[in-house]
């Protein structure tokens, strides 16, 4: 008997016991969806690539579950393959039949990739699901360590720490929940975007917070207008071109003389 993964999109209630003395739980958050889509076959019944963008604001805190249903899920129109990628990572490998689940970690700018192998009356639906449980103290943890951070990458006595601790800027904002960082704090990583030595991984942690750090995109724009103009070996410019494009804003073209 095949076995199948259904979502669940109604509030779970976990009961206890009803025996004397006894409490009933309270009932337990439903998973989020953040996404989902039905993917189907090519006309000619050849291996095909369909590809999808997505946004997930704010970010889950919680994991999150990509499940890929095929056919109806019972072995009716099923693909006779199919392969998933996430943001440039297969997560599904080579599947012959049935269904798949497997845990993902999503950005705030999602890229979904499927190939699949079947006539065009053949279909896959996938699904993310995140837990929608927050933890408040890590939150606060989240703040604390940038703020840490930020001072370090001010008071830094050398460039190479300087540049050391806007790298770990980066490392503390990539898949974080972007709604965890308050106005003050987007507003002193702004700031450090002064520092030549530091701008281009201070321009990556901003792009990891998406449109949280929207504030950011005016200044963006003035400091690639210069670093596409200074023919050095190391410019910010590819950081700051990845911030925008995470903000869903277009780069200025460049004018230089």
């Amino acid at each position: 008997m095949k076995r199948t993964w259904l979502s669940c999109a109604s509030l779970l209630f976990v009961l206890s016991p009803t025996a004397s003395g006894t409490q009933e739980a309270k009932p337990s958050a439903a998973p989020s969806r953040v996404y989902w889509q039905l993917f189907t076959g090519c006309d000619s019944g050849e291996s095909c690539t369909r590809k999808e963008t997505f946004q997930v604001a704010p970010l889950p805190s919680g994991s999150c579950a990509l499940t890929v249903r095929n056919g109806d899920g019972f072995g009716t129109d099923e693909t006779r393959s199919y392969e998933i990628f996430l943001n440039g990572e297969r997560v599904i490998p080579v599947h012959r039949s049935g269904n798949a689940r497997v845990d993902v970690k999503v950005l705030g700018k999602n890229t979904l990739k499927v190939v699949l192998t079947g006539e065009s009356f053949r279909r896959v639906s996938v699904e993310i699901l995140c837990d929608a449980q927050t933890d408040r103290t890590a939150n606060g943890q989240l703040t604390k360590q940038l703020n840490e951070t930020i001072t370090r990458v001010r008071t830094g006595g050398t460039p190479t720490i300087q540049d050391e601790a806007a790298q770990h800027l980066a490392k503390l904002t990539r898949g974080a929940n972007p709604n965890e960082v308050d106005d003050k704090t987007v507003a002193d990583l702004v700031s450090l975007l002064d520092l030549p030595v530091a701008r281009y991984w201070v321009a990556v942690c901003l792009g990891n917070l998406g449109i949280r750090a929207k504030i950011a995109i005016p200044k963006l724009q003035e400091l690639l207008a210069q670093e596409d103009c200074r023919f050095v070996e190391k410019s910010a410019a590819g950081g700051i071109r990845y911030a925008l494009s995470q903000m869903d804003t277009k780069p200025l073209d460049p004018k230089c003389e």
